[in-house]
């Protein structure tokens, strides 16, 4: 298994972690909008907050998930930048790179 292909199996494990987890997180904080949405005078868990406050609270998991999303599914911007093919000196835009320092 070459290093590219490993490193695409580790991607995509971290990637069910993120899904997971963040489908959670999402579905816990889905049931405390709900429950704050049906009776706001009800205090659930550290107190009730604003309906725009629970909407951006919802934000995070979103978020999560479709980063687990990303790196379930490819990733291939990732594996594009760890895994380039290096230039030749001569069209190597990095100028200090390409230049021989002598003492």
């Amino acid at each position: 298994m070459s290093q590219r292909q490993l490193f695409r199996v580790i991607m995509k494990a971290g990637g069910v972690f993120f899904i997971v987890s963040g489908l959670a997180m999402l579905m816990d904080r889905v049931v405390f909008v709900v429950a704050y949405l049906l009776d706001p005078d009800q205090s659930v868990g550290s107190g009730a907050l604003e309906s725009i406050l629970n909407l951006l609270w919802l934000l995070a998991p979103a978020i999560q998930v479709a980063a687990g999303l990303y790196l379930f599914l490819g990733g291939r911007r990732i594996i594009e930048m760890l895994f380039a093919t290096p230039q030749a000196a001569g069209d190597s835009p990095d100028v200090l790179a390409s230049r021989e320092i002598t003492p």
